[in-house]
């Protein structure tokens, strides 16, 4: 999976390993899909075959 440095996810800046992390923000793009930014400042897509709600 892809981190991404902008809210639209178009400027790939790292891979982002399987774990649990922190959600900062969550917010609604531009296209109408939603993004998260976590605790680190990377932004992520909320596709549900890579994100999994803990609590």
């Amino acid at each position: 999976m892809f981190g991404y440095r902008d809210l639209d996810l178009h400027h790939k800046i790292t891979n982002v390993a399987k774990g649990v992390y922190t959600v900062n923000q969550l917010k609604k793009r531009k296209n109408g899909m939603w993004s998260i930014k976590l605790k680190s400042g990377i932004w992520m897509s909320t596709r549900k075959d890579f994100i999994k709600k803990l609590k």
